[in-house]
């Protein structure tokens, strides 16, 4: 199974278009995805995956992606900036778990609440986390962290509440726009940009084009750190089916993407 052929993923990745991060309360290393107005290939159902058949990859500006996944230290100092009171549900019970969550813990009252993560949990991959706390968390990078609005900035959510409000999404061509403007947006990937930042290859053997899996390889990779079969070919995911594991860690902010 294609792990590239995976359309629709629910893990969101975290993306910085324009300037580059001004000082803030913590940076988020990103790496370049340049080769703008690449070609994209077909994917979907009918190539080996899942979702529906369409043109992948093809994203006509360069843009920076989220090296890592934004860690629960990151967001438990979100959440101690914006969250104490809570309006939105930013924090869930389910953040706490040390088997699935990521061992961030809410103390306090109401107008008071603070966040603390187990040490062992600061640099993991927050879980538990929604669509709507992902963009409120991408909104408030963009407007330097701090005190900066959750409800407005690459995102604009009206009359919004826990996991509700009526979100303007930026469109491809201010997308476009923002990858070369004087100010930094922080947004979730769009589909093309996770799938070419993943997949694409401009210097693959035979000429630019996509990998099966984001290993730059077309052989699925082993699980342990001392690959021997594939040397240099492994990942960090669960035992079941590779394309399985992924589905079943839903809620994780993966890559951020930022503009410029």
């Amino acid at each position: 199974m294609h792990m590239r052929k995976m359309a629709g993923m629910a893990v969101a990745a975290i993306l910085l278009l324009a300037a580059g991060m001004a000082q803030a309360d913590f940076m988020i290393d990103t790496v370049r995805v340049g080769n703008a107005n690449n070609t994209g290939e077909w994917s979907g159902e009918s190539y080996g995956g899942y979702g529906p058949n369409r043109i992948c990859g093809a994203v006509g500006y360069a843009y920076n992606i989220g090296k890592y996944e934004v860690t629960a230290g990151q967001y438990k100092d979100f959440l101690n900036a914006v969250a104490k009171t809570d309006t939105y549900g930013l924090y869930g019970a389910g953040m706490s778990n040390t088997s699935y969550g990521s061992g961030i813990t809410q103390g306090g009252v109401s107008g008071s609440y603070s966040y603390s993560v187990d040490t062992a949990f600061t640099n993991r991959p927050v879980n538990y986390v929604s669509w709507y706390d992902t963009i409120r968390f991408a909104n408030w990078m963009t407007n330097g962290q701090g005190t900066g609005s959750t409800e407005s900035g690459s995102y604009t959510i009206t009359g919004g509440g826990v996991n509700s409000g009526t979100v303007t999404i930026p469109t491809a061509a201010e997308r476009a726009t923002w990858s070369t403007g004087a100010t930094s947006y922080f947004l979730l990937t769009s589909e093309d940009e996770w799938y070419k930042a993943a997949y694409y290859d401009p210097a693959k053997t035979g000429g630019a084009g996509y990998w099966d899996y984001p290993t730059s390889s077309n052989t699925a990779p082993g699980q342990d750190m001392t690959e021997v079969t594939n040397s240099g070919n492994n990942a960090n995911y669960y035992t079941s089916p590779y394309t399985t594991a992924v589905q079943n860690n839903p809620g994780i902010v993966t890559r951020p993407v930022f503009r410029g």
